[in-house]
Protein backbone atom coordinates (compact mmCIF):
# COMPACT_ATOMS: atom_id res chain seq x y z
CA UNK A 1 0.00 0.00 0.00
CA UNK A 2 1.53 3.24 -1.15
CA UNK A 3 -0.36 5.59 1.16
CA UNK A 4 -1.35 7.87 -1.71
CA UNK A 5 -2.37 7.98 -5.34
CA UNK A 6 -2.37 10.65 -8.02
CA UNK A 7 -5.22 11.53 -10.35
CA UNK A 8 -6.09 14.01 -13.07
CA UNK A 9 -9.54 15.52 -13.35
CA UNK A 10 -11.31 17.99 -15.61
CA UNK A 11 -11.86 20.30 -12.64
CA UNK A 12 -8.19 21.07 -12.05
CA UNK A 13 -5.11 21.00 -14.32
CA UNK A 14 -2.24 18.67 -13.51
CA UNK A 15 -1.84 15.84 -11.02
CA UNK A 16 -3.64 15.88 -7.69
CA UNK A 17 -2.17 13.75 -4.91
CA UNK A 18 -4.71 12.06 -2.67
CA UNK A 19 -3.42 10.76 0.66
CA UNK A 20 -4.80 7.39 1.73
CA UNK A 21 -4.23 5.07 4.61
CA UNK A 22 -5.16 1.69 6.00
CA UNK A 23 -8.79 2.78 6.39
CA UNK A 24 -9.10 3.47 2.65
CA UNK A 25 -7.53 0.13 1.81
CA UNK A 26 -9.83 -1.72 4.19
CA UNK A 27 -12.92 0.09 2.87
CA UNK A 28 -11.98 -0.73 -0.73
CA UNK A 29 -11.42 -4.37 0.19
CA UNK A 30 -14.82 -4.52 1.83
CA UNK A 31 -16.51 -3.02 -1.24
CA UNK A 32 -14.66 -5.49 -3.47
CA UNK A 33 -15.91 -8.44 -1.41
CA UNK A 34 -19.46 -7.04 -1.25
CA UNK A 35 -19.52 -6.77 -5.03
CA UNK A 36 -18.16 -10.30 -5.38
CA UNK A 37 -20.91 -11.66 -3.12
CA UNK A 38 -23.55 -9.70 -5.06
CA UNK A 39 -22.33 -11.16 -8.36
CA UNK A 40 -22.28 -14.69 -6.93
CA UNK A 41 -25.80 -14.34 -5.51
CA UNK A 42 -27.51 -12.22 -8.17
CA UNK A 43 -25.40 -13.01 -11.23
CA UNK A 44 -23.61 -10.58 -13.47
CA UNK A 45 -19.96 -9.76 -13.97
CA UNK A 46 -17.51 -8.53 -11.35
CA UNK A 47 -15.40 -5.52 -12.33
CA UNK A 48 -12.28 -7.69 -11.91
CA UNK A 49 -13.52 -10.53 -14.10
CA UNK A 50 -10.73 -12.31 -15.95
CA UNK A 51 -12.04 -11.39 -19.43
CA UNK A 52 -12.13 -7.70 -18.53
CA UNK A 53 -8.72 -7.83 -16.87
CA UNK A 54 -7.31 -9.57 -19.95
CA UNK A 55 -8.52 -6.73 -22.17
CA UNK A 56 -6.72 -4.19 -19.99
CA UNK A 57 -3.57 -6.31 -19.99
CA UNK A 58 -3.69 -6.59 -23.79
CA UNK A 59 -3.97 -2.81 -24.12
CA UNK A 60 -0.95 -2.31 -21.85
CA UNK A 61 1.05 -4.86 -23.86
CA UNK A 62 0.07 -3.08 -27.10
CA UNK A 63 1.25 0.23 -25.63
CA UNK A 64 4.66 -1.31 -24.86
CA UNK A 65 4.87 -2.70 -28.41
CA UNK A 66 3.79 0.65 -29.84
CA UNK A 67 6.64 2.39 -27.99
CA UNK A 68 9.12 -0.10 -29.42
CA UNK A 69 7.76 0.09 -32.97
CA UNK A 70 7.03 3.81 -32.87
CA UNK A 71 3.74 2.98 -34.57
CA UNK A 72 0.17 2.13 -33.62
CA UNK A 73 -0.50 -1.45 -32.56
CA UNK A 74 -3.82 -3.30 -32.41
CA UNK A 75 -4.38 -5.62 -29.46
CA UNK A 76 -4.22 -8.48 -28.90
CA UNK A 77 -0.61 -9.18 -29.80
CA UNK A 78 0.40 -12.52 -31.33
CA UNK A 79 0.89 -15.45 -28.97
CA UNK A 80 4.39 -15.53 -27.53
CA UNK A 81 4.97 -11.77 -27.84
CA UNK A 82 7.05 -10.35 -24.99
CA UNK A 83 6.72 -6.55 -25.32
CA UNK A 84 7.52 -5.73 -21.69
CA UNK A 85 10.71 -7.78 -21.76
CA UNK A 86 11.59 -6.30 -25.16
CA UNK A 87 11.00 -2.77 -23.88
CA UNK A 88 13.14 -3.35 -20.80
CA UNK A 89 15.92 -4.76 -22.95
CA UNK A 90 15.70 -1.78 -25.32
CA UNK A 91 16.28 0.60 -22.43
CA UNK A 92 18.90 -1.58 -20.72
CA UNK A 93 16.80 -2.39 -17.66
CA UNK A 94 17.40 -5.72 -15.95
CA UNK A 95 13.97 -7.33 -15.40
CA UNK A 96 15.21 -9.51 -12.54
CA UNK A 97 13.97 -8.35 -9.16
CA UNK A 98 15.53 -9.49 -5.93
Amino acid sequence: MGGFFRKMTAERPGWVTVETGRESWNAATGRFIEELVRVLVDGGTHRNAAARSLQGFEVIQAIFKSVLDRDSVEPPLPAGATPLEDLLAEFGVDPEVG
